[in-house]
């Protein structure tokens, strides 16, 4: 690629990240031309969309142009792209409100769409988690962040009754795949959260919730194990030998490495 291009890449993302309109324009001409970088007409429908609302007065066009290329999941995909990266502001200006306006605006609205509409909802307002839940429900099926964001909504009482039964149902629907599910879940069986306490069942989820990388899960695996008796404690060798898996090697791994 021209080091110029390059160059001026940089400088329009900069721009649009302080919410230049011409910014935004221009950054979508490149991926449009593939100038600068790689040729991407989602990537240009994005900034295009971003520029119009921003209001280019050019942008009205090549909105147009590029909405012809999209097929209808693609464009109501690109409108969930717009609100996330309002509402991160790593590439625009973090704006929570623009975040719902284009959420709300989105066609035919994807699981993801759904989960995250609903999760700004859950923010804004407690007359909102209602809907909140519908939209999560609506998102469910496989969907492992909208099976979480209902077991959440029934674990705290929000917009329903408190059921801490029934958010243990929608959590395990992803706790094999999610781990903040399975730290839920970890948290409820050692609380004794709707359902009797057990520790065991409890070190097991926070154990899976640390292999798929949940930060402090293995820690409180650790520490649930050494309030253990040797009852219990003969539980979870139980269970981990049922996984083929060495009790000791997998103590050994959630005390981490020997220190110096």
């Amino acid at each position: 690629m021209n080091t110029s291009k390059e160059e001026a890449v940089r400088w329009y993302q900069r721009a649009a990240h302080h919410g230049s309109p011409e910014g935004m324009f221009n950054l979508g001409t490149c991926f449009y031309n593939g100038d600068g970088v790689g040729s991407n007409e989602y990537a240009a429908y994005i900034w295009f969309l971003l520029a119009q609302e921003a209001g280019n007065s050019v942008a009205s066009d090549a909105v147009k142009r590029s909405a012809a290329t999209m097929t209808k999941n693609d464009n109501g995909d690109a409108y969930v792209k717009v609100a996330d990266m309002y509402g991160k502001g790593e590439e625009v200006p973090k704006d929570d409100a623009r975040q719902l306006h284009w959420l709300r605006k989105a066609p035919d609205l994807s699981p993801s769409g759904k989960v995250m509409l609903a999760g700004r909802l859950i923010k804004d307002s407690a007359s909102n988690y209602p809907e909140a839940m519908e939209l999560c429900k609506a998102a469910g099926g496989d969907y492992h962040p909208a099976q979480r964001c209902v077991g959440y909504l029934y674990r705290n009482g929000l917009g329903v009754a408190k059921d801490p039964a029934t958010a243990m149902k929608w959590y395990r629907k992803a706790a094999q795949v999610d781990p903040k599910s399975a730290l839920e879940l970890g948290e409820m069986y050692a609380a004794g959260e709707g359902t009797k306490p057990d520790r065991p069942e409890a070190f097991m989820m926070y154990f899976d919730a640390g292999m798929m990388h949940a930060k402090d899960a293995f820690p409180k695996a650790l520490a649930l194990w050494q309030q253990m008796d040797n009852s219990e404690k003969k539980r979870v060798d139980g269970k981990l030998k049922e996984r083929h898996l060495d009790p000791k090697k997998v103590i050994a791994l959630l005390q981490g490495p020997p220190k110096q």
